[in-house]
């Protein structure tokens, strides 16, 4: 019964991985995910760990979300890929910090215990990086272009080499039409593009 038992945890965690690179756990998922990493490429299903370093992808209709060391949800709407960047956990000498690497696709990213406590939670992507400040935040392509929005909270900042936003109102969002473009100024999304954005990440729509 032991040698199964050991079999069994073995097809679940990547044999690279230790406790150090323990990054969150699956909470839910809808149609395809997968996490890749040196050990190879498995499957993801709720309970299953997450570790740093994990590439993670959705397929088509497909719905991911992680709840993070931190307390942090990331959740990933579908035919999106993200890495799972360095995850420093607030202690006596720092205030944490997070990085999540957006590959492509689309996003949501409500933050934990790092933000609540004065450290950094970046989310970056392929045009700019989001700066989440206790609160939750959206991002993805709206015809073609990356936008993000504030959907709830107190703060989100939109940096790139071009420039710098930050929105402070939710429901309100800016577009980075590429790295090289300064976001554009913030303004009020309609509701029908908020919904857009919601059930983009939401599990009971397709």
């Amino acid at each position: 019964m032991r040698f199964i038992l050991i079999i069994i945890v073995a097809t679940l965690v990547p044999w690279t991985s230790t406790a150090a690179d323990l990054a969150g756990r699956v909470t839910r998922t809808k149609g395809s995910a997968t996490a890749l990493a040196e050990g190879g490429e498995r499957r993801l299903a709720p309970g299953q760990y997450v570790f740093t370093g994990d590439v993670l992808s959705t397929g088509p209709e497909a719905r991911l979300e992680v709840r993070l060391r931190d307390d942090s949800v990331l959740t990933l709407g579908e035919k999106s890929r993200l890495a799972v960047g360095d995850l420093d956990l607030p202690d006596a000498g720092n205030r944490g910090a997070l990085v999540l690497d957006v590959i492509g696709g689309i996003f949501s990213a409500a933050s934990g215990i790092i933000a609540r406590r004065g450290g950094t939670m970046d989310v970056r992507t392929p045009v700019a990086t989001i700066g989440i400040r206790g609160t939750t935040a959206w991002g993805g392509p709206i015809d073609g272009v990356y936008q993000f929005a504030l959907l709830d909270g107190r703060r989100i900042d939109i940096a790139n080499d071009a420039g710098r936003v930050s929105i402070t109102t939710p429901g309100h969002g800016t577009t980075v039409p590429g790295p090289d473009v300064a976001p554009t100024p913030p303004t009020a999304w309609r509701q029908p593009k908020l919904d857009l954005a919601r059930d983009s990440v939401a599990f009971d729509r397709p």
